[in-house]
């Protein structure tokens, strides 16, 4: 059935449907609510007809009530007031009715309206309540924005924190280049002999053991003092002829370092003189050892076959052909797969070069060998990328290599992102 609430002023009025069966006080809120008051406000209701209050615990029909009923909300104790109030004005017309006539010919200042004060003074209360729930809710806001405000000043504090950290990270960092530059420069003040190393290698032999325990033996064909702009192409340059038809290329350089160049793959290690039999030895960072002697020491004991150079090693000089902006060598690198892929180049070589040029380097921060066959490899690594735009890009990726017999070196096949 539907009932009629209002409130006692009889600004609101809604009507509702409600079970005969249900309690007066489960629908409390929701009437509140659509009269337009807070749901927590004291009030009690009367029923219209009866002039009688309800409690919550009744149920419509135990209370009385039909359909199109009208019940009045109330303040609480408003009720009591309102009805002795309409009492007493009732009372005083009863004794201004006893009047004599004479008296009441004449004409007196308007009454002032006492049944209209309960609903005044529950419009003021009301008005009042509004009042005070919108000063909590603006203190709250505030207070919000004030914790808020806390938070970012706390987290602008962090990042301020984490930068000085990072520039101190890189100061240190440069303070130990510098340490390291000072002591190479020592060292080849003091140490190296470009002249005595040159004539150690020029035309003498090589002799080459492997980390697997194969053994190679060459032939120095030419060899020059170099002086570059810096330590990393600056000292003795050699060309190497083995005799399994391989070419490799050796720097040995200032600081006791070597580059070996290998079917454009570059290694590393470390030259030394030997204590007691004067030859030069360079150890690789592969594990693999090089002699240098000027009479034929060695002689070949195995069938030699193409040395394989390290998947990770491939991986380190793709990307640095990248930074020496050699975009075809680099092009030269991926599997026909790879170059015919759609999705990693749409265009071909064009999507290539498209994406390469807005790079300004990339760092190979590490690299993880996970799984190697006879013609296959797999390796994970973790990228840094700075664009020419200013971004600074991080990625880990994994590597698929297949082995080129043609050109006896690896080629990238996929490239994943972990």
């Amino acid at each position: 059935m539907e009932v009629i609430f209002t409130r006692s002023d009889g600004s609101v009025k809604k009507e509702i449907e409600v079970s005969p069966d249900s309690k007066l006080g489960k629908d409390r809120e929701e009437v509140l609510m659509l009269l337009g008051l807070p749901v927590n406000t004291p009030c009690e209701l009367v029923l219209e007809k009866t002039g009688k209050k309800l409690t919550d615990s009744s149920t419509f029909k135990e209370a009385g009530i039909q359909d199109n009923d009208k019940l009045i909300l109330f303040p609480l104790n408003a009720f009591d007031t309102y009805q002795k109030n309409d009492s007493d004005a009732y009372q005083g017309s009863e004794q201004r009715n006893d009047i004599p006539s004479a008296t009441q010919e004449k004409e007196s200042p308007p009454a002032f309206n006492f049944k209209a004060f309960p609903t005044i003074l529950m419009a003021g209360g009301m008005v009042f309540i509004t009042a005070v729930g919108g000063l909590l809710y603006l203190q709250t806001l505030q207070q919000q924005a004030i914790i808020s405000e806390q938070l970012e000043q706390e987290r602008i504090q962090r990042q301020k924190t984490e930068r000085q950290l990072e520039e101190q990270r890189v100061q240190k960092q440069k303070s130990a280049r510098q340490l390291e530059e000072e002591r190479n420069q020592k060292f080849v003040q003091d140490k190296f002999d470009a002249v005595a190393v040159n004539t150690q290698v020029n035309e003498g032999y090589v002799f080459l053991s492997s980390k697997s325990g194969k053994e190679f033996t060459g032939r120095v064909t030419s060899s020059e003092i170099r002086e570059g702009g810096n330590i990393e192409k600056s000292g003795v340059a050699a060309r190497i002829d083995w005799s399994d038809g391989q070419t490799s290329s050796i720097l040995f350089m200032s600081n006791s370092g070597v580059r070996v160049w290998e079917a454009e793959v570059e290694y590393r290690g470390k030259w030394y003189w030997g204590a007691n039999d004067d030859l030069l030895y360079v150890k690789m960072d592969e594990g693999a050892q090089y002699k240098f002697s000027k009479t034929r020491l060695y002689a070949k004991r195995y069938p030699e076959k193409p040395r394989r150079s390290p998947p990770e090693q491939a991986l380190r000089n793709y990307y640095q052909t990248l930074n020496n902006y050699q975009y075809q060598s680099a092009w030269n690198s991926l599997s026909s797969k790879s170059q015919r892929s759609t999705k990693a180049h749409p265009e071909g070589y064009k999507s290539y070069i498209d994406w390469w040029t807005q790079v300004a380097r990339i760092d190979v921060l590490s690299t993880k060998l996970v799984s190697e066959d006879g013609f296959n490899s797999t390796v994970e690594s973790r990228l840094r990328y700075f664009t020419k735009s200013g971004r600074e890009i991080n990625q880990n990726l994994r590597f698929y290599f297949i082995w080129d017999t043609g050109s006896n070196r690896w080629l990238v096949n996929k490239v994943e992102r972990l």
